[in-house]
């Protein structure tokens, strides 16, 4: 289910890309498009665009010199950013963070798979577990869209799936299984 959220989110974001493009042209489109996804999101309480990765991602086939396109669409919204001094939707990462607490699951998994199910009651301890999400910088996100914006070849099947998957530590993991 969370690939196919990934991949629905893909499909949006381009049909929107080439949309925006046609409408605004190719001087406005950029503009046009950060709006577009910002009032999806106020009207439909859901993001168009899960976030930078999915339009590095994305196949935007109408476009001539396709890498460039996406660098140039991800620094828009990253300027967006540093503009306001606030992550906007896209920034937040929200499928590195769902990746993320699949992995946390994953490892509880494995404690339990090991230790036994059920937890061990101490009264003296004040000590709780709290998972903190992280913040990823501009810089380090960026680092992560090229080498996937340069390894995006022409009619690659699966290219978001595979990519998804490489980030799941056990293969066994049912998520992992189509």
């Amino acid at each position: 289910m969370y690939i196919r959220l990934i991949e629905e989110s893909s499909i949006k974001t381009k049909k929107v890309i080439q949309d925006v493009y046609n409408k605004h042209g190719p001087k406005n489109y950029i503009k046009a498009l950060f709006n577009q996804v910002n009032n999806h999101s106020l009207r439909t309480l859901s993001p168009l665009v899960l976030d930078e990765e999915i339009i590095a991602l994305t196949n935007i086939s109408p476009f001539k010199n396709k890498a460039r396109t996406k660098r140039t669409i991800i620094e828009s919204f990253q300027n967006s950013e540093e503009d306001y001094s606030e992550k906007n939707e896209t920034g937040l990462m929200i499928t590195w963070h769902v990746r993320d607490i699949f992995k946390l699951f994953y490892e509880s998994l494995e404690v339990a798979r090991e230790k036994g199910l059920g937890c061990h009651k101490d009264t003296t301890s004040t000590h709780t577990y709290k998972h903190v999400l992280k913040d990823y910088p501009s810089g380090y996100r960026n680092n992560i869209f090229e080498e996937i914006i340069k390894s995006n070849t022409r009619n690659q099947k699966n290219k978001i799936r595979n990519h998804v998957l490489k980030e799941f530590p056990d293969k066994d993991l049912d998520i992992n299984k189509k």
